[in-house]
């Protein structure tokens, strides 16, 4: 069974980064023809000064697979995470010296949750993104 096809549309986001950094905003999330367009747009709240941002992403289905590739930047087109769908055990990402490890629960068609856990020399955040459907 192909999940995005059941998640398109508008969803509010809702990030939590730590007591001090959260993020509010918008996902819209489109089928292309080879792909869905997933773009979120945010407003992040670091130590109560407000920060515009966001961030796009590439997605491809099949029947084993969701694999989220960048959709931005130098970045563009390179593979961020991918899951297998037998297990959607964490996906682990390298950045230089940092590891991006990241979880994908979908709930229901109108609530989903991706966990990010990022650790490296200078890093040490939880991120918990949750997806609410908007109608």
């Amino acid at each position: 069974m192909i999940i995005f096809n059941f998640l398109l549309g508008n969803w509010k986001v809702k990030k939590y980064i730590n007591k001090n950094t959260f993020a509010k905003g918008q996902l819209i999330l489109k089928k292309n023809k080879n792909f869905y367009d997933f773009k979120e747009t945010l407003k992040t709240n670091l130590n109560n000064k407000f920060i515009n941002s966001f961030q796009t992403y590439k997605i491809i289905e099949n029947k084993k697979t969701i694999i989220f590739y960048f959709n931005f930047g130098i970045s563009k087109n390179k593979m961020y995470q991918k899951f297998n769908k037998d297990n959607l055990k964490p996906s682990l990402f390298f950045c230089g010296k940092d590891l991006y490890m990241s979880s994908l629960n979908i709930l229901s068609k109108n609530y989903f949750i991706i966990y990010t856990k990022i650790r490296g020399p200078k890093k040490n955040y939880n991120i918990l993104t949750k997806y609410f459907r908007t109608i």
